[in-house]
């Protein structure tokens, strides 16, 4: 799959929750962007995403996540 994951798909692929995700962003531990443009106070969200390859070099490093 060529396309960019969101953070739920990402989740359900390593079989975790979407919170540690986020988590694992926030860290550093898993690269993502931030898709969109907007202010959050009107309502407009910029959504994460990840790349499924940088998904998959991040389950090959962290064999343990994966469940």
């Amino acid at each position: 799959m060529a396309n960019p994951l969101n953070v739920y798909q990402a989740a359900e692929y390593l079989g975790i929750s979407h919170w540690q995700i986020y988590r694992y962003i926030k860290s550093g531990a898993l690269k993502a962007y931030k898709l969109g443009a907007g202010k959050p106070e009107i309502g407009s969200h910029r959504r994460w995403m990840i790349k499924q390859s940088d998904l998959e070099d991040f389950a090959f490093r962290n064999p343990n996540v994966k469940g």
